[in-house]
């Protein structure tokens, strides 16, 4: 490690993004894709700022999966506050039903405001993309945050050290005080 010019928890975070983009999320079941609500979980920073970060670096050889971090990282549309989505966006919307494996599972409003909560709990930006991953997982009885429960398991998986995120609790106060 004694060469690198970038923070040791940026390195694994990055590390981590790229491990799980490209082998997915390991879970009991199958191997799930990497999504955006798994980036806010694991992550403290914004994606434009994990971009930046990664274009600016004079030693890119040096980060694995960097070219597939850049692709996604720069994937995400910004800023994220035009995407946040509230509570009533799904009020009186029609039932949505998931289905994987032949089983069909009914989402309701309800079950909309307990993933609001549990996001805004978690300081997760509340995107339409964010809320829909979420209600899918739990309505399939999955880890809302499977990521998270490799921490807990005897799993132990190239993983990026888990924070909380301060950046995105900023952009989930805007969307409530408009």
């Amino acid at each position: 490690m004694g060469d690198r010019d970038w923070s040791d928890d940026i390195y694994l975070l990055l590390t981590s993004i790229g491990h799980y983009l490209k082998n997915g999320i390991p879970t009991d079941k199958r191997s799930i894709p990497f999504t955006e609500l798994d980036f806010y979980s694991i992550s403290n920073s914004s994606p434009r700022d994990l971009y930046h970060y990664l274009r600016n670096m004079s030693s890119r050889e040096k980060v694995p999966y960097y070219k597939d971090l850049l692709k996604y990282l720069k994937q995400f549309p910004e800023p994220v506050t035009s995407r946040i989505v509230d509570r009533q966006y799904y009020k009186g919307r029609p039932l949505l039903l998931v289905v994987r494996g032949g089983v069909t599972v009914p989402v309701r409003f309800d079950d909309f405001d307990r993933v609001f909560s549990i996001l805004e709990e978690k300081n997760i930006p509340t995107t339409k993309s964010n809320v829909m991953t979420a209600v899918t997982r739990q309505a399939l009885q999955e880890d809302i945050f499977p990521i998270l429960g490799l921490e807990n398991s005897d799993k132990k998986v190239e993983k990026a050290p888990v924070f909380g995120n301060p950046y995105v609790k900023k952009i989930n106060n805007v969307r409530k005080s408009v």
